[in-house]
Formats: structure tokens, sequence, C-alpha cells
């Protein structure tokens, strides 16, 4: 069949190529954008994402619900103020436990979904730090993930989070803030994270406490990067041979 090569394609991939075809078609006039916007979601949910969307299973309290409402709010308006170049929004009906950054043209979003401000295994601590590993994607520089382009990759974004992020949002307590927070996102990142995670568990606590301690990058970043992208090759070679294959 000759659709071959696209049905094997990974779907952040996928989802790259139609990010870059929306962003110029949101950016060639202010109506463009208004249709653009409101076809987003069948493109940035698969993108750039914080774990492999899972949903929610059970509701905490309504009490519990109102003060964890209250924590991200509050993270938001810190959040905003250090970072005013990135919208922060919140889909609170949503049972995904998930949070992802996405673009529309040059606006840079942040968005967290109900499920996992909700979620009993993360507290303001891993919130907090979330929300700086997402600004990551968009602040955190070189290098970028190879199929989407724009963003930061998932490596570098956990390390700026915790040795830049942070510390601009939360001054001398970043460091202890950061550090209880990793240990709330690694406990998710196992839970949800699939195999195809770029960055191990083992891997994420020690760039997120090399960049918290202010230490240089750790050498297992690297090594994780140069993982992804062997895999990224192998992965395209399968592809072309399958697609010659399909086509004899």
């Amino acid at each position: 069949m000759r659709c071959t090569e696209s049905v094997i394609q990974p779907k952040r991939e996928i989802c790259g190529q139609a990010a870059d075809v929306l962003s110029k078609i949101a950016a060639s006039n202010e109506r463009a954008g208004c249709l653009v916007e409101k076809l987003h979601l069948l493109f940035y949910d698969l993108c750039m994402s914080f774990l492999d969307w899972p949903a929610e299973e059970v509701l905490p309290s309504r009490r519990a619900q109102q003060h964890r409402r209250r924590v991200v709010s509050e993270l938001f308006k810190r959040f905003h103020q250090a970072f005013p170049e990135v919208t922060y929004e919140l889909l609170w009906e949503s049972p995904t436990v998930n949070a992802q950054a996405w673009r529309l043209g040059s606006a840079q979003y942040v968005r967290v979904y109900g499920g996992l401000v909700r979620h009993r295994a993360i507290s303001k601590y891993g919130l907090a730090l979330m929300l700086a590993h997402e600004t990551g994607h968009h602040l955190g520089g070189l290098p970028r993930d190879p199929d989407l382009r724009w963003p930061t990759w998932q490596g570098q974004a956990d390390y700026w989070a915790a040795s830049e992020g942070m510390p601009k949002v939360f001054g001398r307590h970043a460091r202890r803030l950061t550090l209880r927070g990793a240990k709330e996102i690694i406990e998710l990142h196992r839970d949800f994270s699939g195999d195809e995670a770029d960055v191990t568990p083992d891997e994420r606590l020690a760039i997120f406490r090399a960049g918290a301690r202010g230490e240089i990058v750790p050498t297992c970043l690297q090594t994780a990067f140069e993982r992804m992208m062997m895999d990224q090759d192998t992965r395209k070679t399968v592809e072309t041979r399958i697609g010659r294959s399909t086509k004899g």
C-alpha cells in the first residue's frame, strides 16, 4: 500500500510538519490565524507533550480540587510575570494527565490539563517544575527537537528549567523547590511515559539535579540526545527500505 511510509511515521514527526504549515497560515493574516486557532487541537495535542496522554481515574474531593486550582492559578501568575512572552492556559475540565508547549504563528503557549493538576502524585513543587520545563521548550535554546524543529529538545528543556527557569521565578528558593519537584515528576514519568521517551527517568533526575545545583550539563544529556538521533536515523533507513519495497 502506498501510504506505508506515512503510517509508520511517529506522531510527533507528523505533527511537526503540520505545525509548520499551520504556523505559516496563521502568520499570513488575522482571519487565517483565527481559523488555525480553532484547528490547532487536531495537531498540537500530538506535539511536545509532558507525558503520554493518560487520563485521571479518581477525582479528589471538591475541597482538594479547589485548592489545586488556586495553586496552579498562582503559579501561572508567577510564571507570566517572569516570562510575559509565554501565555499559560489551563484546561481544568480535561481529565488528561499532561501538559504541553505549543505555538500559533509567533505566539508561544503552555497548556496544562486538569488531570495533571489534580493528580495525587504531584504537588505545587512538581507543577512548578513542569511549567518551567514546558517554558523551556520555548526558551531553552539548542539542541532542538529534530522532528518538530521549533521546540527545545526534552533533555535540554529539563536542564533549562532547573538552571534558569526556576531561579528566575523563585529566586533563592529555586534549588529546594526544583529538587523536590523533580522527584514527583520522575515518579509520573515512570508511571506514564512509554518506551519511546527520549530521556529515561534516571537521566531526567540527573539533569534536573545538575541544573538545580548550578553544575554543567551532565554527560547523560548528550548521551540521550545522541541515542535519540541514532534511533531516528535507524527509523528513517527502515522507512526508506519499506518505501522502496512497496514501490517494487
